[in-house]
């Protein structure tokens, strides 16, 4: 079977999901504004808390906190982040590049700026950026580990999985490491190698994504690519009901079968397969 052309395909689908996640982020819009009045589903009775299911609510209280105190840098990246969150994508911008400037070898920033940027599709800044850490600082995996990802969605893949293997040396096992590894040679239509190291993970593998059920069905999706559906469903029963599972190991049956419906996968939302 010729996985090239799906792999091109699927890629949409599966990219967003890699790294601790691993799924699709949804952006729900660009505001300059640094005024939370003016967003929308603002109240003004709202009170201000990190805790809040309302994100208006959280992005109050971390910019609060911002405005007393613009030097302190975990403050600074949870009020970015909570911009994001709203849609405030060049204020939190604003953020960043004021943080990077005053934290410019705090690694934790560079990550949160460099994750930052690759969900704004800025891929190439947040490459530079991951090398400036890698060149200035000591050898980190999570460093490493954010480099591969970002070579991933630039479809680097070889580069990738050089940059996972480097963090792999520095942190053996690690879960989330070795699920970034396999999805990258998932995506390179090395369907084996990544069901290899999808195994792995559940024998040797360390960290809190151990057992962590996106893995499962990753590993789900690497059998049933291989053609080898009634055992990718039985390892998606585990996670959802047999309907749903069912259900998308058909969805995956008829892609690969019909050549002309793949492309339809550029629209699906990657909580279609694994939710």
């Amino acid at each position: 079977m010729n996985f090239s052309l799906f792999y091109n395909c699927f890629l949409r689908v599966i990219v967003h999901r890699v790294f601790f996640l691993f799924l699709c982020v949804m952006i729900i819009g660009c505001s300059s504004s640094s005024d939370l009045k003016n967003q929308e589903g603002f109240n003004a009775g709202l009170t201000p808390s990190p805790d809040s299911p309302n994100k208006i609510a959280r992005a109050q209280y971390w910019q609060a906190l911002y405005e007393n105190d613009n030097t302190n840098a975990e403050i600074g990246v949870k009020y970015a982040e909570s911009l994001y969150d709203i849609g405030s994508l060049d204020k939190a911008s604003e953020v960043y590049d004021k943080l990077m400037v005053d934290n410019h070898d705090n690694i934790a920033v560079i990550l949160n700026y460099s994750k930052f940027l690759s969900r704004t599709k800025r891929l190439k800044k947040a490459a530079k950026i991951l090398k400036y850490a890698h060149d200035v600082g000591e050898p980190n995996w999570e460093v490493y580990l954010a480099r591969g990802i970002v070579f991933d969605k630039m479809l680097a893949h070889e580069s990738a999985q050089q940059m996972y293997t480097k963090a792999l040396s520095l942190n053996p096992y690690e879960a989330k490491i070795m699920n970034n590894l396999a999805m990258s040679h998932l995506l390179a239509g090395d369907l084996k190698t990544a069901e290899n190291i999808f195994n792995q993970i559940f024998t040797q593998g360390t960290g809190n994504l151990k057992v962590n059920s996106k893995i499962r069905q990753n590993l789900a999706l690497a059998i049933a690519l291989q053609g080898r559906f009634e055992e990718a469903e039985n390892i998606i029963e585990s996670e959802l009901s047999p309907k749903e599972a069912r259900e998308n190991i058909a969805y995956i049956r008829k892609v690969i079968k019909n050549r002309s419906n793949w492309n339809d996968l550029r629209n699906l939302d990657s909580a279609s397969i694994q939710k």
